[in-house]
């Protein structure tokens, strides 16, 4: 199963979400550290489970072993702890790549991302060792475990220190999970469907159809990341844990770095802490090394093995160029001017993650740049009529809504009440849709 399937998020979650509330606040973290568990199992099967066990059993065990750098007697093995338990991490994710579909690895994911920190800052002094129920309480939580954010130590504890269960946490965190559950089902799975359906060469013939399977792919990226973060999020404020929010309007990005930074922001600020940090040389060949290394992890995540890495690769290329340039020569185009060539530079690299080789890497972009022709094939503008209304609300949701909204009632308090009136209702529908969208699916399937 996945987090999209009716199991999981009419049983497995709400269960235990419940279950938190029945139990005593000084176990409450056990018992979602033991959700968490149990999530991975129900999502990634027997796989999932040892992995993600054995990632946090490892990140403990060398935590345990390593020195400090401080140390006057074994500080200087303290470099080889490290990078010896990144390592283990690292091998940990990528075997889990390989015996695992993407959509289960979000919890060996997150393991191993905070797993590394830990090491990290052990290393340089500034962690103590941990017990392993601790430790674990602090790795396997269900909320991050659904998809992340992937928190550093000291903000996970400042955040159960600051647990409080309130009637606007629970209302905050119930709206959270409508809009994630909304976004994975009627949003994301359509369009992974239909972009399963856009096949290279057969129904992709021209260059409109290559556009459109661009558009496709990304709204099913977009939406699965951005509905699983916001439905974790959820989680967490209904156990009074206020999680930070993990996108920031990417289509307001006016530069490569400025959507990566609103793109998964925890993600790119553990990225940030980890392989960009304060002191070290930002000179162009230190910073490409570093952004490939990143980007490229993820590609290899989300994409096809080596098409994903071509794809983290192309990223990190651009983004040193974007580097290497003065800051002055990009401000001089006005902001709409940059958003937009961020946004189809962007858009243009998405053919790779939806690519499963090469050759059809190179079958693609032949197409995309107008090889076969300009307009739709008729199977692709069948697709495309189809599903025009959900198309355009992929697009519509692209939109700040809600910070236009916001300040949209703040200049007018008469709209604020008929907003408290509507927001319930839209809510409603929204989980109704999904459900729905769900269950249809699932019928379609199980037939």
């Amino acid at each position: 199963m996945t987090l999209i399937s009716l199991p999981v998020l009419l049983l497995y979650i709400p269960a235990a979400v419940l279950l938190t509330f029945l139990i005593p606040d000084r176990r409450r973290d056990i018992v979602e550290a033991v959700g968490g568990i149990g999530y991975a199992w129900v999502t990634g099967g027997s796989t999932s489970l040892t992995l993600v066990l054995i990632a946090v059993c490892t990140a403990w065990l060398v935590l345990r072993l390593q020195p400090p750098e401080t140390d006057p007697k074994r500080g200087r093995y303290a470099g080889t702890w490290m990078w010896s338990g990144i390592g283990i991490q690292i091998l940990l994710l990528l075997l889990g790549r390989y015996l695992m579909e993407p959509v289960q690895l979000f919890p060996l994911l997150i393991c191993t991302l905070q797993g590394m920190e830990s090491i990290r800052d052990r290393a340089k002094g500034k962690l103590t060792i941990p017990g392993l129920l601790p430790f674990l309480c602090y790795e396997t939580p269900l909320a991050r475990m659904i998809a992340g954010p992937p928190l550093h130590r000291n903000t996970a504890q400042d955040l159960v220190r600051s647990r409080k269960i309130t009637a606007e946490s629970v209302g905050e965190g119930a709206s959270l999970c409508i809009r994630g559950i909304f976004q994975l089902a009627v949003l994301s799975l359509p369009m992974s469907v239909l972009t399963a359906e856009l096949q290279t060469g057969t129904v992709l013939k021209y260059a409109a159809d290559a556009w459109m399977a661009l558009a496709v792919c990304y709204f099913g990226i977009y939406y699965a990341l951005k509905g699983a973060a916001q439905l974790g999020q959820g989680i967490g404020y209904l156990a009074g844990l206020h999680y930070p929010d993990s996108f920031d309007a990417p289509i307001e990005a006016a530069s490569l770095r400025g959507f990566w930074v609103r793109f998964m922001k925890p993600a790119s600020e553990w990225c940030r802490r980890m392989l960009l940090p304060d002191g070290i040389p930002q000179d162009w060949a230190a910073y490409s090394a570093r952004v490939m290394l990143m980007l490229g992890g993820v590609g290899m995540l989300l994409g096809h093995s080596v098409c994903g890495l071509l794809w983290g690769v192309s990223c990190a290329v651009m983004l040193t160029a974007e580097h290497a340039l003065p800051m002055h020569s990009l401000a001089k185009f006005p902001a709409w001017m940059r958003r937009i060539l961020t946004a189809l530079l962007l858009l243009m690299t998405v053919g790779m993650l939806r690519c499963r080789s090469v050759t059809e890497i190179f079958s693609f972009y032949g197409i995309l740049l107008g090889s076969g022709g300009m307009g739709f094939s008729e199977q692709a503008w069948y697709l495309l009529n189809s599903r025009k209304l959900l198309l355009l609300l992929c697009a519509f949701g692209l939109l700040p809504l809600r910070k236009w909204m916001r300040r949209f009632t703040e200049k007018h308090p008469a709209a604020a009440k008929l907003t408290a009136v509507c927001k319930p209702v839209a809510e409603l529908a929204m989980l109704l849709l999904a459900f729905t969208a769900l269950y249809g699916y699932w019928l379609r399937h199980a037939a």
